[in-house]
């Protein structure tokens, strides 16, 4: 039978496996995480009990609060955090309090942050995020840090990260814009990485690009940016950064000044045993595959539409507007535009050409 204790609430399974409720299974979206061994009743286990059973430990004993949430493990590697209870609509569901988070004020008190911030020459894309990371390698292998527990936890590898993936594995992506966005932003992250090292050179001697690029990926993914104490931060929100995607969303988050604290909020009922979810917001599979290692099989809003598509509204000669708001409330008229580059290089080239001549042809007569 499968079992949790009020100490760690994290779920495993004895024998009969894990079971999918008829909440979690109510949409194909909510199943992009979902492994094999999930859908067939089984589960692969390792020894990390422990680690989780410290960490969930260190968030209560640290004054946060997830009543009523607990997390699944699907595998070795995929985690989700899903309701002991029913949950009612506009009920504060996680609460974080200020001292378990990580921002980029702290990276910047650090030697190596302090130095950074403080020269004029050392030009970092994104200071925020690379503030932060400079905390988390200063301090992972601290043994007597504060966040130890919330280290311990994040992932070792992030192999689904295109950035992270081999030559064969980028020929699956032939042809897509995304193989450019991918050398970009490795290309963007080294840069960072080096002028950090050029500022604090013994930063690179304890840290390698390739700790960077982890770092940088589990910031990348994990962050959330909120208002704290007046101050905007990109902030690493233990236990909240481990709730999976879905839209529409589910919840809202944000930093509450009164509480001093991080907080998420319901914003629908959650059945017992439903996965809880948070959005990642409205992006386009590349979007969603570049930042955050996965794409969405039926990718739309509610309305209907997709980010990876542009739609052009047409209004036909003598509609009125009613008319034309009618159809909209109906569904509308969507045109997919099918952009070729090619053509639309040799139509513009036609174009060139043609003015040329006309214009020579002009000048002559």
């Amino acid at each position: 039978m499968p079992f949790y204790t009020p100490l760690n609430h994290v779920l495993f399974s004895t024998a009969t496996g894990l079971v999918l409720t008829d909440s979690d299974a109510k949409s194909q979206d909510r199943k992009k995480f979902f492994e094999p061994s999930v859908l067939s009743g089984t589960e692969n286990v390792i020894n990390d009990h422990d680690k989780f059973a410290v960490f969930m430990k260190w968030l209560e004993d640290n004054g946060a609060d997830m009543s009523g949430l607990y997390l699944k493990k699907y595998t070795d590697d995929v985690r989700g955090v899903h309701a002991d209870r029913p949950i009612a609509s506009s009920s504060q569901i996680v609460t974080i309090p200020v001292k378990l988070l990580i921002h980029e004020g702290m990276g910047q008190k650090t030697s190596v942050g302090s130095r950074v911030h403080n020269d004029p020459t050392c030009h970092i894309i994104v200071p925020a995020h690379t503030q932060v990371i400079i905390y988390l390698l200063e301090n992972l292998n601290d043994k007597e840090c504060f966040f130890k527990p919330y280290f311990d936890i994040l992932p070792a590898t992030f192999n689904s990260f295109p950035i992270f993936w081999n030559e064969e594995e980028m020929t699956w992506l032939e042809g897509s814009d995304l193989v450019r966005q991918i050398e970009d932003r490795k290309a963007n992250i080294a840069a960072d990485y080096n002028a950090v090292c050029r500022c604090c050179p013994d930063f690179g001697e304890r840290h390698t690009l390739e700790d960077f690029l982890w770092c940088r990926t589990a910031v990348g993914s994990r962050n959330f940016g909120i208002t704290v104490n007046g101050v905007k931060r990109t902030t690493m929100v233990p236990f909240s950064d481990m709730l999976n995607h879905y839209r529409p969303r589910e919840t809202s988050w944000t930093f509450d000044d009164s509480q001093q604290s991080f907080t998420m909020t319901s914003l629908a009922p959650i059945d017992i045993g439903q996965q809880v979810m948070d959005s990642y917001g409205k992006k386009c599979n590349s979007k969603f595959l570049l930042h955050y290692g996965f794409a969405i099989e039926t990718n739309r809003e509610e309305d209907g539409r997709c980010q990876n598509e542009i739609f052009i509204e047409f209004k036909m000669p003598g509609e009125s507007n009613e008319l034309v708001n009618r159809k909209k409330l109906q569904g509308g008229r969507n045109c997919k535009v099918v952009f070729n580059f090619i053509f639309f290089f040799c139509f513009f080239c036609f174009l060139f050409i043609f003015f040329f001549f006309f214009v020579d042809v002009f000048l002559q007569q």
